[in-house]
C-alpha cells in the first residue's frame, strides 16, 4: 500500500509547478516577483522536508487571499486570479495534507 503522504506530496508539488508557470505566463512584474518567492520554497517540497511544507503553507494562504482580493477588484483579470487562488488552495490544502498524513504514518496510526 502507498502511503498516502506520497500523494499528498505530489499533489503539492504539481500544483507548485502550475502555478510557478502560471505567473510566468503571466508575464507582469508582480508576477515575476511572485514567482520568484515561490521558488524559495521548491528544494524543500521537492525533498519532502517537512519544516518546508509547514512554513510553506503560510505564504500559500497569503497567496491565496492576495488572489481572491484581485478577483475582487480587477475585473478585466478575475478569471486568472480565480485560477490563481484556486491553485494556491489546493496547493495549502495537500501541504497540511502531507504533514498531518506523515506525522500519522511516522507514529504507526491508521488515517481514518
Amino acid at each position: 500500500m502507498r502511503r498516502l503522504s506520497l500523494w499528498a506530496q505530489w499533489v503539492g508539488v504539481l500544483a507548485h509547478g502550475a502555478l510557478l508557470l502560471l505567473l510566468v505566463l503571466r508575464g507582469s512584474v508582480l508576477a515575476y516577483c511572485a514567482a520568484a518567492i515561490l521558488l524559495i520554497p521548491l528544494p524543500g517540497l521537492l525533498r519532502g522536508r517537512r519544516y518546508t511544507y509547514q512554513w510553506a503553507s503560510m505564504l500559500l494562504a497569503i497567496y491565496c487571499a492576495l488572489w481572491l482580493a484581485e478577483m475582487w477588484s480587477n475585473l478585466p483579470g478575475r478569471a486568472a486570479a480565480l485560477l490563481l487562488a484556486s491553485l494556491s488552495a489546493v496547493e495549502f490544502v495537500s501541504l497540511v495534507l502531507f504533514v498531518r498524513l506523515q506525522d500519522r504514518e511516522r507514529h504507526g496510526q491508521t488515517a481514518g
